[in-house]
């Protein structure tokens, strides 16, 4: 029996994150060796979740993996963001905390409720929420766009890679993104929101057995 920590799933989680430190050592040295090895990380990303369920092999370790490295990506892409435009750091750095403190939130709450799963699970979730979990092509589409822009701003600070954006059409997905991007600003929001309910809820039942 192959051990859980080697399920394809996981491996394709490990490559993932091998690709993910190559990004960082080479984003203030080669922007496109930087946008070759982040985008081989995201496109990894989507790969790990297939493989879990054509292979029969979805594990808890296996969601947390995912989420952590999920998280982590965001977050150095922000944080490099926020040193490219220093004057609008505020803002990158604000994306930064506003991502990491509704999953946290979102994570915590679901373990503490006793449900299997973070995604949109929970019966007094919103409906907004659980559209974007439970559909896969909604998830993946809000996904990608919020990745697109974060790596559209890295290529327009670089005169090296600003030939990227030059086609009509990455332009226009450009602006598509800025739309995916604010509406997971907004499921960020929701989601600090409704976890933060329930774990008052929560809070209220406990002092109720007592």
């Amino acid at each position: 029996m192959v051990h859980q920590l080697l399920y394809i799933p996981n491996i394709i989680g490990y490559v993932r994150a091998l690709f993910m430190v190559l990004s960082w050592n080479e984003a203030f040295r080669d922007p496109n060796k930087f946008i070759l090895y982040y985008a081989i990380s995201y496109t990894l990303d989507m790969a790990d979740g297939l493989a879990a369920r054509t292979f029969n092999q979805c594990t808890k370790f296996g969601a947390v993996l995912d989420m952590v490295l999920d998280r982590v990506t965001t977050a150095s892409l922000f944080a490099i963001l926020s040193n490219l435009y220093q004057e609008h750091a505020v803002y990158f750095l604000g994306f930064l905390g506003l991502d990491l403190a509704s999953h946290w939130l979102q994570v915590v709450t679901t373990y503490a409720k006793g449900n299997e799963s973070h995604k949109g699970d929970d019966e007094s979730e919103s409906a907004i929420v659980k559209i974007y979990y439970k559909s896969r092509i909604v998830l993946s589409s809000i996904c990608a766009c919020a990745e697109y822009f974060g790596c559209a701003f890295y290529v327009m600070a670089h005169s090296s890679t600003s030939w990227m954006l030059e086609p009509l059409i990455m332009q226009y997905l450009f602006y598509i993104s800025i739309a995916g991007f604010a509406y997971k600003q907004f499921i960020n929001i929701m989601q600090i929101k409704t976890s933060t309910l329930r774990l008052v809820h929560l809070d209220l039942e406990d002092k109720k057995d007592k």
